[in-house]
């Protein structure tokens, strides 16, 4: 049994070794067809086994004292590049799209949206996934929300009450709280072309969540109207063949490529020792006494 047991494990192992998907950042590198735009070290959603239990699963967003340094600053750094690339362009739709399911796309949108708008930028994030949709979970939707995207493209709402702005996050929120059966049609519609324009129009940036690319076509739908893209590539999830083939289906869209954004790595990000953790720690410390 013990040997059947070491047996199993070793081929598992194998398996896991030989799967030709993206395992750090030099294999990025070597064989993702685009430019890295970062890396986003893996963060955990539990931190009590209390949590575990429950399988209450945190917000990983870079706004919260809960995660980490490298994980907030690792979208910043983002989020400048991002900024310099679209105003350089005069770009304003952003499409944040993962190959596979449960790459992390809804939480690198959210996080975009946030670090953009830390930087004094009117950023409107719409959660176009109206197969799976997510980020009402993320920033638990206010119970004030009663009107959801599907409700205006399906007649029953007005756009006016569409728009939510959160406070505490600064961002301009449309929110979706199910899937629903004809999603490209109603991304095709000229309700929600109206809904881009208009988001376009007023905001300095748009954020768009939309379903990953292997389950559903209408990231390809929304290609045609958003400015650039981005590919989410979770660490050890996809086949790297399959990525390379997302990202020239992004080109032969006519929407700018901008890179990839790997994401949940757990050896790659900005490396902090002990002496730049105290840094950290000592950092507001240090303001304080030389500005008192």
């Amino acid at each position: 049994m013990l040997g059947a047991g070491a047996v199993t494990v070793l081929g598992i192992a194998l398996c896991s070794i030989l799967r030709f998907t993206v395992k750090n950042k030099e294999g990025a590198r070597n064989n993702l067809d685009g430019n890295i735009l970062g890396t986003v070290p893996f963060e955990k959603k539990h931190l009590t086994w209390k949590e575990r239990w429950y399988r209450k699963n945190r917000s990983l967003l870079l706004t919260s004292s809960r995660v980490g340094i490298r994980f907030a600053e690792s979208y910043r750094k983002i989020a400048t590049r991002l900024n310099h690339h679209m105003r350089k362009r005069n770009q304003k739709v952003l499409l944040v799209v993962s190959v596979a399911e449960n790459e992390g796309k809804s939480s690198v949108a959210a996080n975009l949206a946030l670090a953009l708008s830390e930087k004094g930028k009117r950023v409107a994030l719409i959660d176009l996934d109206l197969k799976k949709p997510a980020q009402y979970k993320i920033f638990d939707s206010p119970a004030e929300q009663s009107t959801w995207l599907v409700d205006y493209l399906t007649g029953k709402a007005e756009a006016e009450n569409l728009l939510y702005y959160g406070k505490e996050t600064g961002l301009f929120h449309i929110f979706q709280n199910s899937g629903v059966r004809n999603s490209g049609g109603l991304l095709e519609s000229p309700a929600m072309r109206y809904i881009l324009s208009a988001s376009r129009d007023s905001m300095d940036y748009v954020i768009l969540d939309t379903a990953p690319m292997a389950l559903s076509s209408d990231a390809e739908l929304l290609m045609k109207q958003a400015d650039l893209a981005v590919l989410v590539v979770r660490e050890d999830w996809t086949d790297i063949r399959a990525i390379n083939d997302a990202a020239d289906l992004i080109r032969q869209s006519g929407a700018d490529f901008a890179g990839f954004i790997l994401n949940a790595f757990h050896k790659e990000g900005i490396s902090i020792g002990s002496h730049e953790k105290n840094a950290y720690r000592n950092y507001g410390r240090n303001q304080t006494v030389e500005g008192s």
